[in-house]
């Protein structure tokens, strides 16, 4: 009896899963009757694949991909709940919707199962409220009360990428302190960050850090500190630099145009000029955009003043 009972639920498996895929088939030439039923039909075991399968559709062709997307989050199963939330995430990101993009990200979180997929959507959460922060322009309880927003959520996250972004949070905190450490802002919430604290912390990171891409990050902003702050080392500036993995192309190269500065201001021009040509030989099919910097134009035009300030000297 027991093997014919377990004969049973296998077929019945089977059955279900040959159906959607039936329905399926069906949507690919156009006839989405049979999914919508489906997807609607909330005591189906498919209707969660149904309305995803339906948004998907929608995005590709045009419809109520939000709406199905909805109907899918609904979804008893974790991973199809969460996905369908990620995706209307993914659309409220479109429509520059960063609030509600940061909202829907935070709900796949807390639905996903996969330590990893809850990981990420913290992380993208998290990377909405920066956006927020961004564009609040110069109003730091605005752009403080985002950042504290975003560092929590990328706690949560607890990946080596959200804990780069947390070191960013602060870069940037720190920075807006000093350009208005008179703002009432802070006289509710002093500022208990230095740059002494963050150096020390990016050090440690940049120590254990194993996501090659979130320690180039750290080693440079490390870097660029050491050269403008207070207290800094250039020569330790310079090694970080060399250090970058050129595999991270946005990174190595904004290093060296940091590095090329520091020489051409030592008058160290056939130094300078070799750093900052390696920017062009070492990515010679890539354009390389860093904040908003066209790098390789940056590179070129710092050799050009290099090579004028050597014509300089050999004519005096």
């Amino acid at each position: 009896m027991r093997v014919v009972v377990l004969c049973f639920v296998l077929l019945v498996a089977v059955s279900a899963s040959a159906s959607i895929l039936h329905d399926l088939d069906a949507a690919k030439t156009g006839n989405y009757a049979p999914l919508a039923a489906r997807a609607n039909n909330s005591k189906d075991p498919d209707c969660g694949v149904a309305a995803r399968a339906l948004g998907n559709y929608c995005l590709r062709h045009g419809g109520d991909a939000f709406g199905w997307f909805a109907v899918a989050a609904r979804s008893g199963d974790p991973k199809i709940a969460s996905e369908a939330l990620c995706s209307q995430a993914n659309l409220c990101v479109r429509a520059n919707d960063k609030e509600a993009a940061a909202y829907y990200f935070k709900e796949a979180a807390k639905t996903a199962n996969a330590q990893a997929d809850v990981a990420e959507y913290y992380y993208r959460a998290g990377k909405c409220y920066v956006a927020l922060a961004q564009a609040s322009g110069k109003y730091p309880a605005t752009r403080i009360a985002y950042k504290k927003q975003a560092r929590e959520l990328f706690d949560l996250a607890g990946t080596d990428a959200a804990y780069v972004e947390v070191l960013g949070i602060r870069f940037e905190n720190i920075l807006d302190w000093e350009v208005t450490p008179n703002h009432p802002q802070y006289l509710f919430s002093p500022m208990a960050d230095s740059w002494e604290l963050w150096r020390e912390d990016t050090r440690k990171f940049i120590e254990r850090c194993e996501d090659p891409e979130s320690k180039a990050t750290a080693q440079l902003m490390l870097g660029e500190i050491l050269c403008c702050k207070k207290g800094g080392d250039v020569f330790e500036a310079l090694q970080l630099f060399r250090k970058i993995d050129p595999r991270h192309k946005k990174q190595a190269a904004w290093g060296r145009i940091v590095s090329g500065d520091i020489y051409q201001r030592w008058n160290m021009h056939a130094t300078a000029i070799k750093v900052l040509n390696s920017i062009i030989t070492d990515f010679p099919n890539e354009g390389i955009n860093f904040d908003r910097n066209d790098v390789k134009k940056d590179a070129a035009e710092m050799i050009a003043i290099s090579k004028e300030e050597q014509q300089k000297a050999v004519a005096k």
